[in-house]
């Protein structure tokens, strides 16, 4: 299945809509205001499935994927000059 989203031109909250091939919203996100990213992956019944937040480091940026109140990923964004390179942590 692939899964698409529109992104807008300007909103305060980083919330969109994620629709499959036949234009049906299969997911909603929504952001939150807080000191770093914060977002909240919710089903077509508006419960939270998921969550991705931001932990704020010095200079690179480390992403929390969270399930079931469970950290189950991190991604974290490593210094390169030319293209951008991320290393993801799942179940060690």
């Amino acid at each position: 299945m692939k899964l698409y989203f529109k992104q807008r031109l300007f909103s305060w909250l980083d919330s969109y809509e994620i629709y499959d091939e036949n234009q049906q919203t299969v997911y909603q996100v929504e952001g939150k205001l807080a000191f770093g990213h914060q977002f909240s992956l919710l089903n077509q019944q508006g419960q939270i499935i998921g969550q991705v937040k931001e932990k704020i480091r010095l200079f690179v940026p480390e992403f929390e994927l969270i399930v079931a109140n469970q950290v189950i990923d991190s991604v974290k964004k490593e210094v390169t000059f030319f293209k951008p390179h991320f290393v993801v942590d799942f179940n060690d």
